[in-house]
């Protein structure tokens, strides 16, 4: 605004287990004014049992008052948001040796059609450096990653549908409460008005959608950004496998996935934290 910054302004806006198809402005969001020294702000959220979803964001307003910024844009995809508990790895890849068992092809494993002009993208490797839209060379852990098209450009092709499937993961023995599947993730894909992005789950014979791209907002990650899902319907589940697709119209192309670090962890409660026994 006109005004500039008013450095008082500040407010930390959190809430628990938003509902991705609920319109922000219908969030019962807490307000936290945080403490000040200089151009740094703190706060601290109230302490939640192991298993809650955090979302939070950030506003300010200049110093007439008049406009206010928030750091979500009225967007779920730009909210904070970190699980609670203590995380332990059940499975993981990093995708350092390329023989570790994923596979990829056309289409997108939901739809019986499967046009011949489709084809994979997806590979292992280090990202290059020339990607006009992705994570130039860099990843989270080691020297490799997953993607579409990590080389070259890194642009997703025009009018194709491809997926990659990760191995087997077998969850069936183990007693534990809470489920994630973690990646390390780097998105660039239009609104799935006319490009769709989606994670399944697939088990039992049967495939379920954990998440998709906004209809009517493109997802641009800017860095790389930790993406995690409640995959507590598969507690005890063999053989689970999950896969990321994409599928694209003949407009814009942009740099699809890419990912490394991708996990199954369990949430526990730390020990003695969050509550006291034997008072």
């Amino acid at each position: 605004g006109c005004g500039g910054f008013d450095p008082e302004s500040a407010l930390v806006h959190w809430a628990i287990d938003v509902d991705p198809a609920e319109d922000l402005d219908d969030v019962d969001f807490q307000i936290i004014v945080p403490t000040r020294t200089d151009t740094s702000y703190s706060a601290e959220i109230d302490a939640q049992p192991a298993g809650t979803n955090v979302s939070y964001y950030l506003s300010w307003a200049d110093r007439t008052g008049e406009y206010v910024a928030t750091t979500h844009d009225g967007q779920h995809e730009s909210l904070y948001n970190f699980w609670v508990g203590d995380q332990a790895s059940i499975w993981c890849d990093d995708f350092e040796d390329p023989t570790s068992g994923w596979i990829s092809g056309p289409g997108d494993l939901q739809s019986s059609e499967l046009d011949e002009t489709w084809f994979s993208e997806w590979g292992i490797g280090s990202p290059g450096i020339d990607l006009l839209d992705g994570p130039h060379g860099d990843v989270p852990s080691g020297a490799s990653a997953i993607g579409t098209n990590i080389r070259g450009d890194g642009r997703y092709a025009r009018n194709n549908a491809q997926h990659v499937l990760s191995p087997a993961v077998d969850l069936l023995h183990g007693h534990r409460s809470m489920l994630l599947l973690v990646a390390q993730r780097w998105l660039s894909v239009e609104k799935s008005e006319y490009d769709h992005a989606e994670v399944l789950a697939l088990a039992d014979g049967e495939t379920e959608s954990l998440w998709q791209n906004p209809y009517d907002e493109d997802v641009r990650d800017a860095a790389w950004t930790t993406h995690s899902l409640d995959i507590r319907p598969y507690l005890h589940a063999e053989d689970l496998q999950f896969a990321w697709t994409l599928t694209t119209d003949g407009g814009l192309e942009y740099g699809g996935w890419t990912l490394d670090d991708v996990c199954v962890v369990s949430l526990a409660e730390p020990e003695r934290h969050y509550r006291v026994d034997d008072l």
